[in-house]
């Protein structure tokens, strides 16, 4: 199983989600999921009104951000570990 990280920069209001990725089983329960790993969230700089963060989480998760509506995957952005 692998891991995603992802830097993104953001400024006030926008917005960074995580949701589910497509081959994850409508079935499968939270704790099921979540036993694969967490999903992280760090603050990597805080600088003249936008924050850098730094995503980690396993490749069930898919991270997407509000600015590129309509929402699509970002996984060209991702780095695998």
């Amino acid at each position: 199983m692998g891991v995603k990280r992802i830097f993104i920069d953001r400024r006030p209001g926008q917005v960074v989600r995580i949701g589910i990725e497509g081959h994850v089983k409508p079935g499968m329960s939270v704790g099921q999921l979540f036993s694969r790993g967490m999903v992280e969230v760090m603050v990597a700089r805080v600088e003249q009104g936008e924050t850098k963060l730094m995503v980690t989480a396993t490749e069930d998760f898919q991270i997407t951000l509000r600015d590129t509506f309509p929402l699509i995957s970002r996984k060209d952005l991702f780095e695998e570990w």
